[in-house]
């Protein structure tokens, strides 16, 4: 088969996006078992607003194209099917945009019927709601620093293993048709998604590219990952020969101070390391968080900066 040259600048053009990524209706798909198994989460108080009622969310387990609140068990299914996770992060009982984000796009046909193309995971914050699971609030709170998110709503498609794949820029505004479009788009950017597109072009050459690509990727971040190594061991001993060089000057220049000096030096030196050791053994204990504590380590750690400053007034004459 002869070179496709427009299949290779195709390819080329979805490769420059790979590693571009920066970090911001009941279902169909699930059957009864699951319908059964499914709550409306985190409205305020026990009632949902109108707009959320519409949102069937599995609060265990996952299934494509089933909201659920379950990152592990999204997670999970996403790897096993080789599905990209979409992550909603909502305000349900505050965010005005994020319900009519809902009734505009989520209960919108075009979007439910691509839905089970993904792996959903809503993510509620709710402000009002003295009921909401503490375990679903510490789950959502720590992918919301994760990810930064500090505007609702906020879409995300995320990889099989939980690494953005793009912000969708969810708003009041946005269509069904749009968010579609730019999931697309985005999914175009996943490597496994490009391998099942590479996969599809019969174009050796394509493929040979591709593969080069791959390898030199690999091999960028290995050795990328090495350097860090090697950068890391510079400056531990970096630290370590500083540290041994600041103190073999600080003794020399001792050594030229008057007998009284030295035995001052001498003896702050010593009061100065008793507390750092003193200090060191204590928070190794892990105490208790008291005032009692806080007292402990406030005046171990006074007494380090006194000593110092005896040395360093000794040192500077």
């Amino acid at each position: 088969m002869l070179f496709n040259k427009q299949n290779f600048i195709l390819l080329c053009s979805i490769l420059s996006f790979i590693f571009m990524v920066t970090g911001c209706a009941d279902s169909e798909t699930a059957d009864d078992s699951a319908a059964a198994a499914a709550t409306q989460l985190g409205l305020g108080g026990d009632t949902l607003s109108a707009p959320s009622k519409s949102l069937m969310i599995l609060s265990e387990g996952a299934q494509p194209g089933a909201w659920t609140s379950d990152y592990s068990a999204a997670q999970k299914l996403a790897q096993e099917q080789d599905l990209p996770m979409l992550l909603f992060f909502n305000g349900s009982d505050w965010s005005i945009s994020s319900n009519t984000f809902i009734q505009n796009v989520l209960q919108n046909q075009e979007w439910l019927d691509y839905l089970p193309n993904l792996v959903p995971v809503y993510l509620d914050f709710p402000r009002h709601n003295p009921n909401f699971p503490a375990a679903l609030k510490e789950q959502n709170e720590a992918l919301r620093l994760q990810f930064g998110i500090r505007d609702f709503p906020c879409i995300l498609l995320c990889t099989n293993e939980g690494q953005l794949a793009g912000n969708l820029h969810a708003n009041s505004q946005t269509v069904a048709h749009d968010l579609v479009r730019n999931i697309k788009l985005f999914r175009r950017r996943i490597p496994s998604e490009i391998d099942k597109l590479v996969a599809q072009i019969e174009d050796p050459a394509v493929r040979e590219n591709y593969a080069t690509f791959k390898a030199t990727s690999e091999a960028k971040k290995k050795f990328f990952e090495e350097a860090q190594t090697k950068i890391k061991e510079m400056d531990e001993t970096m630290m370590r020969l500083g540290t041994q060089l600041e103190e073999d000057i600080a003794n020399w220049e001792i050594s030229h101070r008057t007998p009284e000096d030295q035995d001052t030096y001498k003896a702050a030196a010593q009061a100065r390391k008793a507390a750092e050791d003193e200090l060191t053994a204590f928070l190794q204990d892990n105490p208790p968080r008291s005032p009692e504590t806080q007292l402990k380590i406030q005046t171990l750690q006074q007494e380090i900066q006194r000593q110092q400053l005896i040395i360093d007034e000794i040192i500077a004459k």
